[in-house]
């Protein structure tokens, strides 16, 4: 038996939470409409579970099952020939592992489905959606483009922030070194009290420099140590982030993409709108955004029109809500989903090169303006000094 935790609503669209124990996803979808209840979305519970398989793993076991299933080949048999292929690494351990929830008789899905803290919620749910469409080589083909996609958006971010996280971090420890080593020696060796005055100017300038990098530094390890926690802190945690003004800027426009990408995916696919909304919600990590397109879905069911319950809803882009107004007089809102994926996908792309592009001259002027303060400052008085003693 395997333990599903499940999302049900009755006949008054109330929604809730609970566990069920069933052979198979069949048996569980006929025992809750037994119940009189309305499957929302369900998962494999097995608890808290560390992930197994990095993102690399992920991204090349997506890319081989595309390639394979784009020739025909069916599940188990493009399972078969990738695990000769990564025999004896963690992506050859993910195959093995899936082969092996083949063999037991589960379906593909449900084998996904058991490593749901490796899989992402919208990596899991586009299985589903090719196992019921018979579409698997389409689907795989659309992972693999959305991981490869995120890659290099994800190693483009981290690029533009590296270079100036080493620059203040060579900064930082070298005025760490001459104020707690060097301008001691000199102090030591030259007791005059004209240096007093020279290192209570180099104090402020350390200072200057010091205090935002420690609030910068402390506002980071806030986000990253509370953004996996839940409740009133995450809630906090979250809504600072979305008011940072680069950070969070770059943080909605992944989240609306993730959420464009998915209500496409997903709507093309035969789903409700209620329901697609439902699942792109798993697809957000900030709760606030979650929490604003669960309260979408709530209007989309009482019979509100999707564009004016994106228009209430602040949070997300005004863009959204146009563009769908559009697609809704139209008729066609799955490729105004489609075109709003491009839009964000081609901002994100965008921002990332200008950070790119203006960090490296910004740098250098704020570590110019720097070096001018320290050598007026320090450097000319200390050698007035030295100068007036020889």
């Amino acid at each position: 038996m395997i333990r599903y935790k499940c999302r049900v609503s009755d006949s008054t669209g109330k929604i809730s939470e609970s566990l069920y124990n069933a052979p198979s996803q069949q048996a569980l979808i006929k025992q809750i409409n037994d119940e009189s209840l309305y499957l929302i979305s369900f998962r494999i519970d097995q608890g808290k579970k560390k992930k197994r398989f990095s993102k690399k793993v992920i991204l090349d076991f997506t890319d081989t099952m595309a390639l394979m299933l784009e020739a025909g080949i069916t599940i188990r048999d493009a399972l078969k020939v990738s695990s000769a292929t990564f025999k004896d690494n963690k992506t050859g351990e993910l195959i093995a592992t899936l082969s092996d929830s083949l063999n037991k008789g589960r379906s593909f899905p449900e084998a996904i489905e058991e490593l749901h803290s490796d899989f992402p919620p919208l990596y899991r749910g586009m299985v589903k959606i090719g196992d019921n469409t018979g579409s698997m080589d389409e689907v795989f083909g659309k992972l693999s483009k959305y991981l490869n996609d995120e890659k290099i958006m994800r190693e483009k971010i981290q690029g533009a922030l590296m270079y100036p996280i080493l620059v203040l971090s060579v900064l930082f420890l070298g005025l760490t070194g001459v104020f707690f080593y060097v301008f001691p020696k000199i102090r030591k060796t030259f007791a005059i009290d004209t240096l007093d005055v020279v290192f209570q100017r180099f104090q402020v300038l350390m200072f200057s420099v010091f205090i935002p990098l420690v609030l910068i530094i402390l506002f980071i390890l806030f986000i990253v140590l509370f953004s996996g926690n839940s409740g009133k802190v995450k809630t906090f945690a979250d809504g600072v982030l979305l008011k940072s003004p680069l950070i969070g800027r770059i943080n909605l426009l992944r989240s609306s993409l993730n959420i464009m990408f998915s209500l496409e995916v997903l709507t093309s696919s035969g789903y409700p709108l209620e329901t697609a909304l439902n699942e792109s919600s798993s697809v957000l990590s900030n709760k606030l955004l979650k929490e604003a397109l669960l309260r979408i879905r709530k209007a989309i069911i009482s019979g509100e029109k999707l564009s004016s319950a994106f228009e209430r809803e602040t949070l997300f882009p005004l863009r959204m809500s146009l563009w769908i107004a559009i697609g809704e007089a139209s008729g066609n809102v799955g490729r105004v989903f489609s075109q709003l994926r491009v839009y964000f996908q081609g901002e994100l792309d965008k921002m990332t090169s200008r950070i790119m592009l203006l960090v490296e001259p910004v740098l250098i002027v704020l570590v110019g303006v720097f070096m001018i303060l320290f050598v007026v400052l320090f450097v000319v008085p200390l050698f007035g000094i030295f100068g007036a003693i020889l």
